[in-house]
């Protein structure tokens, strides 16, 4: 049950990471207006192939498609939970199948292009069970050949949600 647990507040934490490759400050002309506000919003067919691989990870998990994972993260993948502590692949990988069959909201998605070959997927969550119910996601994804891989996760707990009130 602790992996997964830790799994769930693995998938649910993403921020980006300085190590990917680009300039600081430079938006590629192809990506620059990438990033999605809200619902209607045309994409790029790079940021939508981000989102489409976001959204393919939410519905493995969902699954507990364990498999999918493996072949998804990057070898280095760290994740950072909401209590600060940080895990790897190999965790992930482990809690993943006992995820299958939970309620798990996921809404609000934002991508933000990075270079052509990197960007962060930003949404939020509610998640059933004990920690944070409500949260801020964002995932770094990379471009490896021709595939996008999860490279680094961060979940942020949402202390003011409209539940809230």
């Amino acid at each position: 049950m602790k992996s997964h647990c830790l799994v769930l507040l693995m998938f649910c934490s993403m921020v980006a990471m300085p190590c990917l490759a680009g300039s600081a400050g430079e938006k590629p002309p192809e990506l620059a207006a990438a990033s999605l506000q809200g619902e209607g919003k045309i994409l790029s067919p790079e940021a939508q192939a981000v989102l489409d691989a976001q959204k393919a990870a939410i519905e493995a998990l969902k699954k507990g498609d364990a498999e999918f994972f493996r072949r998804t993260l990057t070898d280095d993948f760290t994740a950072i939970v909401t209590t600060g502590d940080m895990a790897g692949k190999d965790d992930f990988v482990e809690g993943v199948a006992g995820l299958h069959g939970k309620d798990l909201r996921f809404y609000d998605f934002k991508v933000l292009p990075l270079n052509e070959n990197a960007a962060v997927v930003t949404y939020n969550a509610v998640l059933p069970g004990e920690g944070a119910r409500y949260q801020h996601l964002s995932h770094v994804w990379v471009k490896q050949g021709d595939q996008w891989k999860l490279k680094f996760q961060q979940s942020t707990p949402n202390l003011w949600s409209l539940g809230d009130i």
